[in-house]
């Protein structure tokens, strides 16, 4: 950022262009965290050697104190995936101008992957940093070729640990999925059961409904039954008395007709 302003200045406003273009590259990624440090001085800029002071500003607030590096050197940094090459040049970077030859190439040859620290370790003592890690480069793309990760302890702890991620992954699924069958289990049996609730009451309902309409029928039908037998009696009643009136009938015509025979004769 600062570079490109500096190739951006004007003969006559150069001052002006330079914090024009710190302005607006703030409103971009790393061009506004680099901006943010230095904040208070574009509001505020000197009179003079505007462009010094910021970059000394940022120098003084961006840069990594070289105990930090040294630090990092002896304690945190690992070669991880890149290549011994760059892991020398890191190293280099991190030490600076107060760290020797062969401090570093102890230290890198620890950190190196098992395989290559014997090869690294019958090289002469005086051999230069650059040819071993040269060296380094070759074994170790000589070896990725013909590698099988089951023979290596580093593939082997990785793919279990890829495993025991993966179990407790698989765990933790299986867990919230029997909590869940828990809980839709208990809402179901609490839905069963108002709805066996709800049933019973309504069959207790239609069973009384039944008995008052067969109650209702069964007097009805007794009812039915007395006026049938009511009307029958009275009709045998009739029949008797009709019976009766005819036979008295044909007694007095009976009667009668000995009377005139005794006349006659």
């Amino acid at each position: 950022m600062i570079y490109a302003a500096r190739d951006a200045v004007h003969p006559k406003q150069g001052r002006r262009r330079r914090t024009a273009i710190l302005l607006r590259r703030d409103s971009t990624g790393r061009a506004q965290t680099t901006s943010a440090e230095v904040i208070d001085i574009i509001k505020k800029p000197p009179a003079h050697d505007r462009y010094e002071t910021i970059k000394r500003a940022l120098i003084s607030r961006l840069s990594v104190s070289q105990e930090k590096k040294t630090k990092q050197l002896l304690h945190k940094e690992h070669v991880g995936d890149r290549r011994p090459s760059r892991f020398l040049g890191r190293l280099r970077n991190l030490a600076g101008n107060d760290v020797s030859d062969n401090l570093l190439r102890t230290l890198r040859t620890d950190r190196l992957p098992r395989e290559l620290q014997p090869i690294l370790a019958t090289q002469c003592a005086d051999t230069p940093p650059d040819r071993l890690a040269e060296l380094a480069d070759r074994v170790r793309i000589v070896r990725a070729a013909n590698k099988t990760p089951a023979f290596y302890p580093e593939y082997i702890e990785a793919a279990k640990m890829e495993l025991r991620k993966e179990m407790r992954e698989e765990l933790r699924h299986a867990h919230g999925i029997r909590r869940h069958d828990k809980e839709t289990s208990r809402r179901c049996n609490t839905s069963n059961r108002y709805i066996y609730i709800f049933y019973g009451i309504l069959g207790n309902l239609r069973e009384k409904n039944y008995k008052n309409q067969a109650a209702k029928m069964t007097a009805r039908s007794l009812s039915r039954y007395k006026n049938d037998d009511t009307r029958l009696s009275q009709k045998q009643g009739m029949i008797r008395n009709r019976n009766q009136r005819a036979f008295k009938e044909r007694k007095k015509s009976l009667k009668v007709t000995e009377n005139h025979k005794e006349k006659i004769f």
